[in-house]
């Protein structure tokens, strides 16, 4: 299958190359944005307020999700985190969807989050 003019190889690593200009202009309206790619279970932190130095680098998607949902999700959001932004849930997700989160910010305040998926 082609996307974007890339071969399946080539869209499964570097879709978010050519994504790059709508990613752009949602840094003026967000604090953060992954690219997720459920076929290789790797995200790419596109951009992130508190995490500037890992700008760009590729993590293993379920590492990178338990380490923020165990460190900077709110203990009481973390099922929620875990439930929801799991691979399987979403590979199943039809539709956006948005859901509230409470992030540590860098204080330790719990700081409220809207998670457009």
């Amino acid at each position: 299958m082609e996307l974007y003019g890339l071969n399946g190889a080539e869209s499964r690593t570097n879709l978010h190359k050519y994504n790059r200009p709508l990613f752009d202009n949602m840094k003026y309206f967000m604090d953060a944005c992954w690219e997720i790619n459920l076929m290789t279970g790797t995200a790419v932190m596109i951009y992130n307020v508190l995490f500037q130095e890992y700008e760009g680098q590729e993590f293993a998607y379920e590492e990178m999700l338990k380490g923020y949902g165990d460190g900077r999700v709110y203990y009481q959001d973390r099922k929620i985190w875990f439930q929801e932004l799991g691979v399987q849930s979403l590979k199943e997700l039809k539709k956006e969807k948005q859901i509230e989160i409470h992030l540590l910010g860098n204080s330790g305040i719990p700081e409220m989050y809207r998670l457009n998926l």
